[in-house]
């Protein structure tokens, strides 16, 4: 659920920023959220069989990067994870 807060709030954060561009330009602005569990056991995907883990291995993160060229904007953001529910990329996709 905290992955979901976080991601919907990294896309509602970058869908609002509106900044002036000189002609010619290209701005850039990149970020990075951990999204580690904070309670365990949780499911692993990716293998053939799934098992749970009781603790972090390796962070996992939520990335965003952000091109604005004064005439249009583009924010992609990719999360470290092989399912995400449709609840939370319905809810992504409805605050762009």
């Amino acid at each position: 659920m905290r992955c979901t807060f976080h991601l919907a709030s990294l896309i509602l954060l970058l869908s609002l920023i509106s900044p002036t561009v000189a002609e010619g330009q290209i701005r850039a602005g990149a970020a990075a959220k951990n999204i580690d569990p904070k309670q365990f056991p949780v499911w692993v995907n990716g293998g053939i069989a799934g098992y749970q883990a009781d603790s972090v291995r390796e962070s996992l993160f939520s990335r965003s990067l952000v091109l604005d060229d004064g005439k249009s904007a583009i924010a992609i953001a990719i999360v470290d994870n092989c399912i995400l529910p449709h609840e939370v990329t319905d809810r992504a996709k409805e605050l762009v």
